[in-house]
């Protein structure tokens, strides 16, 4: 019976950062939280759960975001979601249908001093990872939001999962050139449990 917990060949690469990913993890819950707060914070640290196993995603991505262009591409993914050891967060592998190596892998990782996630993107063409989009789950959605660059220009970036059921997840991306002000959604995926 596969285990969908379980790394196969094509996640196990996602294991074998973990160690990379430590010292990352343990540096974030060094940062401070808000100690104000009378209530304690909910733990989150089980929200991105729904991504463990494999998923098949339908993409709908703007091809030239930032552009005024309203010329959109589909395509179709298979994601490998995989709970790195410690707790330290979920990985989760991208792999365009047709295509052998995967593109990177989605590393989201709780911090538990802030009672928040940090996602990052370890690109498999450059080996880099990026900055953390920074958020939480409130009542069932996931907003992240952080840093990036687009064409060389500073831009600020927006992920949201939505919709999350035990077999159908909503994923949006969304870029502003404007620090914020605006907003253009330029990548949706709809995810379907394998």
């Amino acid at each position: 019976m596969n285990d969908p917990t379980r790394p196969d060949r094509r996640t196990f690469f996602a294991l074998a950062l973990a160690s990379t990913i430590a010292p990352l993890a343990a540096r974030a819950s060094l940062e401070g939280s808000d100690s104000m707060s009378t209530t304690p914070p909910r733990n989150g640290a089980r929200d991105f759960d729904f991504l463990l196993g494999r998923w098949h995603a339908e993409s709908r991505r703007l091809a030239e975001p930032l552009s005024g262009s309203d010329r959109w591409e589909t395509f179709t993914s298979t994601h490998d979601g995989v709970a790195m050891p410690s707790d330290l967060g979920i990985a989760d592998d991208f792999r365009i249908d047709g295509r052998a190596e995967p593109l990177g892998l989605a590393l989201q990782l709780y911090d538990r001093s802030a009672h928040q996630w940090k996602c990052h993107w370890l690109d498999n063409r450059t080996g880099t990872l990026t900055a953390p989009l920074v958020g939480r789950f409130e009542n069932g959605v996931g907003t992240f939001e952080g840093p990036d660059t687009h064409a060389g220009k500073p831009i600020r970036v927006r992920y949201t999962w939505s919709e999350i059921t035990a077999t159908t997840v909503r994923w949006e991306q969304e870029f502003s050139a404007d620090g914020g002000a605006s907003w253009e959604k330029n990548w949706v995926m709809r995810y379907t449990r394998a």
